[in-house]
């Protein structure tokens, strides 16, 4: 698959809070559709999320319950949203995320992905600007020189996400790089990673602390600037998600619930 022969669709989500597999929501979806020609259709909607808006989402986007009242339900949503997506490549920043929420919404329905392919621009990002000290989308798209007028609503993280996508791709074809392949991969790829001996290893910490109910302290890293921390964290299930397996938990040195990738986690002990 070239890129000048593919069509892509850079997507975006707004949601009630950051964990789709603890029951967050997603409250507005944001589409771009760009055909090989260069033609580009839109798809924005604010969705009904049957729960309330956390405060911490709130704050970044600005979704009132007013603003969602008699908007559709994401059951309505999806069905209109696969069929703009249809024959075309996903394109996310910190896809993870976003396409963790879509997998989430769509529930039992989500083999309906199995035939997409997916780019994370972040990892890209990282790939072709390396040495850069975050790689927040902002950060990344002020280091080109790009603006955006409004940030965290669906559409405006869109539109600057296609901005740093095509200057991504400008770039990677300057280096030899024309198949999508070398950066995309299944949406619905292998989550397991039985072939990972660590990953193996921290997950049998977890189950065991999962099942006596007690703590376990684990070195992560940051997806986004690489930065190590160390915290305690009480584990509550195990989960399949977008990218990589999770375990949700209640961490302790944020005093809340959160997610975790099984796969940024370097260690994990049991506390004695």
């Amino acid at each position: 698959m070239r890129f000048d022969r593919t069509a892509f669709t850079i997507i975006d989500v707004e949601t009630t809070g950051l964990f789709a597999y603890s029951g967050d929501k997603i409250c507005e979806i944001g589409a771009l559709r760009v055909e090989p020609d260069g033609r580009m259709d839109h798809f924005e909607t604010l969705v009904d999320p049957e729960r309330y808006i956390s405060s911490g989402a709130f704050a970044v986007n600005g979704i009132t319950p007013e603003m969602l009242h008699g908007q559709p339900k994401i059951g309505e949503v999806m069905p209109a949203l696969l069929d703009f997506m249809a024959n075309s490549v996903i394109v996310a920043y910190n896809a993870p995320f976003d396409l963790g929420f879509i997998e989430c919404a769509l529930g039992a329905d989500r083999w309906r992905l199995k035939d997409f392919l997916a780019i994370d621009a972040l990892k890209v990002a990282r790939r072709v600007f390396p040495g850069l000290s975050k790689y927040s989308l902002k950060n990344v798209a002020n280091f080109l020189k790009i603006y955006p007028d409004t940030e965290h609503r669906a559409m405006a993280d869109v539109m600057t996400t296609w901005k740093v996508f095509d200057r991504e791709v400008e770039i990677l074809r300057e280096k030899g790089v024309g198949s999508i392949t070398d950066i995309a991969f299944p949406f619905l790829s292998d989550r397991t990673f039985s072939a990972d001996p660590q990953t193996v290893t921290i997950a049998s910490v977890i189950r065991a602390a999962i099942n006596t109910g007690s703590a376990i302290s684990i070195k992560y890293r940051s997806m986004w600037d690489e930065k190590v921390t160390e915290r305690v964290i009480s584990p509550i299930s195990l989960q399949d998600g977008y990218d990589s397996s999770y375990v949700v938990a209640f961490c302790h040195l944020r005093k809340a619930r959160r997610n975790f990738h099984l796969k940024n986690i370097i260690e994990a002990s049991a506390i004695r």
